[in-house]
């Protein structure tokens, strides 16, 4: 046994003092700290979760520990305890953009938009440089359909964040809302060039190059994305309009079925089967696809839209007109149903309500610059534009070649309701059928016009 002198063991509290005082635990959290911060750029999270928590014991106040170790378990999914780590950072540090950051991202995987979008606020504020910040703040106003603001942040977020390709699919989904499709397809493009085999990216491009009426391109996208996720339904759907478009109805059902399949609620490939049936003039078919596609998506604009075009080719007048009303309801965007809506009214001798309806419409919609064809057609209804100048707009309006015979199919339709809203039968079904010529059968109008001939033609 060793026998220590009295006054070593006096003087063992008063060391153990010192040594405290001097700041002994808090270099070893430093250590920890740093070691820490090696294992998680080096990937090795685990190691990384052990060093900081270890730096977080010795020293309870090492804010940026706390910012660290709150990331690694963003990494395992562990949001409940990444979000104590985040809120113990910024009460530490109130300057901490990376933890407001951090936050941001647990509140966007809770779906709780207006909370991350200020948390992504809040970050940007401390470092107007923050590329992640401004990146994932453009994907939380896309959520909130802030479109424009989306853009402008993703764009910001390209000037400091580099070869990055879920920053360009981002913005290829932004662009594709917005209706800008080349550009939408050139991002998703770049995302593809710099590696990117997430199906998300050649999903976007396959709907962009479909509204550009490029379908052979669309389907290869969509064949494409199915190698990397063969059951995705959306995928299945998406592949399915495509074939509807492209008149290849047989492998169009057998998309639609599969992805039915793997998700009977799959509202996406339901509203596809009624398009589909629309096409070939299956009316009622239509009718009970899009019915039961709203029943498990009711918050689709597309769907109540496509839902009142078919009940109006049914001559189903009013519940067309509350499917209609619906689909502006969801998206005020939408100007396209306010003119079937004219139309409609019409027909029910409602003429000089339906036209300032209408009217009010077209003032709503034209301040944000947009819909130039669709507030043509409008002015048209309206009688503000001669028959003669009024069709020459199809193809002058055109934002692009692909859209013209789309624009003159639609032209003709509206011109030939015109006639026969005023009696003229024979004028009218030349217009129809001048409709029909353009064979543009994936536009709404086109079936209705094919309805119209076949009415005009009864006894």
């Amino acid at each position: 046994m060793t026998i220590r002198p009295r006054w070593l063991l006096c003087l063992l509290p008063l060391v153990a003092c010192l040594l405290s005082s001097c700041g002994l635990p808090k270099t070893i959290a430093s250590v920890y700290y740093s070691q820490g911060k090696k294992h998680f750029y080096a990937g090795d999270r685990n190691a990384a979760l052990v060093d900081f928590t270890k730096a977080i014991l010795l020293a309870p106040d090492f804010a940026n520990a706390y910012t660290y170790r709150g990331n690694i378990q963003l990494w395992f999914s562990n949001y409940p305890a990444a979000m104590l780590d985040f809120n113990k950072a910024i009460r530490l540090d109130p300057q901490d953009a990376w933890a407001f950051s951090g936050r941001g991202f647990i509140s966007l995987q809770r779906r709780d938009y207006h909370e991350a979008l200020t948390n992504y606020d809040d970050a940007i504020a401390l470092n107007s440089r923050y590329g992640e910040a401004y990146k994932m703040r453009g994907w939380v106003r896309a959520q909130l359909h802030d479109w424009e603001g989306a853009l402008a942040d993703l764009d910001e977020a390209m000037q400091t964040i580099h070869q990055d390709p879920e920053l360009y699919r981002f913005r290829a989904d932004v662009q594709f809302q917005r209706e800008e499709f080349e550009a939408a397809v050139a991002d998703a493009s770049y995302a593809m060039q710099m590696g990117s085999k997430n199906p998300m990216a050649y999903r976007i491009r396959g709907f962009a190059r479909m509204r550009l009426k490029d379908f052979t391109g669309a389907l290869a996208d969509f064949d494409e994305a199915l190698t990397h996720d063969s059951f995705n339904p959306e995928l299945l759907a998406g592949r399915g309009a495509v074939r509807v478009a492209l008149d290849d109805y047989p492998a169009a059902k057998l998309d639609f079925a599969m992805a039915m399949q793997v998700n009977p609620t799959n509202a996406g490939a339901i509203y596809g089967l009624g398009f589909m049936q629309k096409k070939t003039g299956d009316l009622p078919g239509a009718l009970a696809a899009y019915t039961r596609a709203i029943g498990l998506a009711p918050d689709y604009a597309q769907m109540h839209e496509w839902l009142g075009y078919v009940q109006d080719d049914l001559r189903q007048f009013p519940p067309a007109l509350v499917s209609l009303r619906k689909a502006v309801e969801l998206d005020p965007r939408l100007l396209s149903p306010c003119l079937r809506i004219w139309l409609i009214r019409s027909r029910l001798g409602e003429s000089v309500d339906t036209t300032m309806e209408l009217a009010a419409s077209l003032k709503s919609h034209e301040k944000e610059k947009k819909h130039t064809w669709e507030t043509c057609i409008g002015h048209f209804l309206l009688g503000d534009l001669t028959e003669t100048y009024f069709l020459t707009q199809a193809e002058s309006t055109a934002a692009r070649p692909s859209d013209v015979t789309g624009q003159q199919c639609e032209a003709y339709y509206y011109a030939g309701m015109k006639h026969l809203l005023a009696g003229d039968k024979s004028g009218a079904a030349d217009l129809f059928g001048k409709s029909v010529a353009t064979h543009e059968d994936n536009y709404a109008e086109y079936g209705s016009a094919v309805i119209e001939l076949q009415e005009l033609k009864k006894p």
